[in-house]
């Protein structure tokens, strides 16, 4: 399986962007901050004790310039980066979602210069 997101939009964020991952199964909800997000995923580290496996769906939650997003995603992988855990997240979204996320990270990019 190939899963690295070879995509040509992708912003990374100098100082992560906080967010709320929820379990559907456990309706477990932990504090997540996003390091980098694209119109199909992203990149996360969970500020909690989370037990997600790959290919499970979780939702997730963030809230960008007071714009804020909602959505399904589906775990592809987790692992350490320099003793951080990191999860990578394949959202699952509508083409309105990626166009108003794709604004919003414009206009946020433009007050973060």
């Amino acid at each position: 399986m190939y899963f690295k997101r070879n995509e040509p939009f992708r912003y990374t964020f100098g100082t992560p962007v906080m967010g709320q991952l929820k379990n559907p199964t456990n309706e477990e909800v932990v504090e997540m901050k996003i390091w980098d997000i694209s119109q199909h995923g992203m990149r996360i580290e969970p500020l909690g004790s989370l037990d997600l496996k790959s290919e499970e769906t979780v939702h997730i939650f963030f809230t960008l310039l007071d714009t804020e997003f909602s959505a399904l995603g589906t775990i592809r992988w987790n692992k350490s980066i320099a003793g951080i855990p990191q999860v990578g997240i394949d959202l699952d979204t509508d083409s309105a979602w990626r166009n108003n996320l794709v604004q919003t990270l414009k206009q946020y990019a433009k007050k973060h210069i």
